[in-house]
């Protein structure tokens, strides 16, 4: 067991089940995975209110499992709202003044061929950092009845279909 100023090196990992049951499944493989290099990993699996008060209200976790809720053409809501720190209060999952100041300067952006660079910059700084650590990229699924037609993908996850093109058989 690794140790860190005289005590075995452990971390806390928060998950919740309740809106994504696959999160228990992983959590199980990280904490075998970090015990193999000497690390204890002590799974807390909350329900979901509990989770995200130990999230946002309290910030009762080493270790969290979480989900980005932007897509990749369109990363600043998420960042700016988890990731910067404000005149209210810091960060919510890490307080930096570098990563606060890279973040607002995207921010305040409006060149659309200028914004992906700082996006680069910020993301290197994040993984240069470990920050934060990008585990999985779920696929995106649809289902939908046989009947529709001329069913086509939307750039983001948010509009999930262009709507308008669908035809009904």
């Amino acid at each position: 067991m690794l140790e860190k100023d005289g005590k075995p090196l452990s971390f806390k990992l928060v998950f919740q089940t309740g809106e994504y049951a696959n999160w228990k499944t992983i959590c199980q493989y990280l904490k075998s995975e970090y015990k193999k290099i000497g690390v204890d990993i002590q799974l807390e699996e909350k329900e979901v209110s509990a989770y995200y008060d130990a999230i946002w209200k309290n910030r009762n976790y080493d270790l969290i499992i979480y989900r980005s809720y932007e897509d990749s053409w369109n990363p600043h809501g998420f960042l700016k709202s988890v990731f910067r720190n404000t005149d209210e209060a810091k960060g919510i999952f890490w307080s930096d003044d570098k990563l606060t100041e890279m973040i607002n300067d995207v921010l305040a952006t409006y060149k659309d061929d200028e914004r992906p660079a700082k996006y680069d910059a910020i993301f290197k700084y994040m993984n240069d950092e470990a920050i934060t650590i990008p585990l999985y990229y779920p696929n995106r699924m649809i289902t939908y009845n046989k009947r529709l037609g001329d069913l086509k993908l939307a750039a983001t996850m948010y509009q999930d279909v262009i709507w308008n093109t669908i035809k009904i058989k």
